[in-house]
């Protein structure tokens, strides 16, 4: 699946520079952290700036149940030894 994603620019900057300290490219990067969020990672918990989070009032979201993982991997962007054991330590 394709899609456009607006970033700000200095989002952007950021993003490529991490993109280059990794070794992966843009597409693996936001894959991993769109990844990382919808599970609940370290990303998932901390609301943006200068927002509060829900109110006392707001009832909590249920918790997403797990995804099962596909007989198959899914086709995706192929990553290199050092890739892989990154992400691999992310989902750990």
């Amino acid at each position: 699946m394709a899609f456009s994603v607006r970033l700000s620019p200095d989002l952007e900057a950021d993003a490529r520079a991490r993109c280059e300290r990794l070794g992966i490219s843009l597409n693996a990067l936001v894959a991993v952290a769109l990844d990382d969020y919808l599970r609940g990672g370290a990303g998932a918990a901390r609301p943006p700036d200068g927002d509060a989070g829900p109110s006392e009032s707001t009832p909590a979201p249920a918790p997403r149940p797990a995804r099962e993982k596909p007989a198959k991997a899914a086709p995706g962007p192929q990553l290199n030894r050092q890739q892989r054991r990154w992400l691999a330590s992310r989902k750990g």
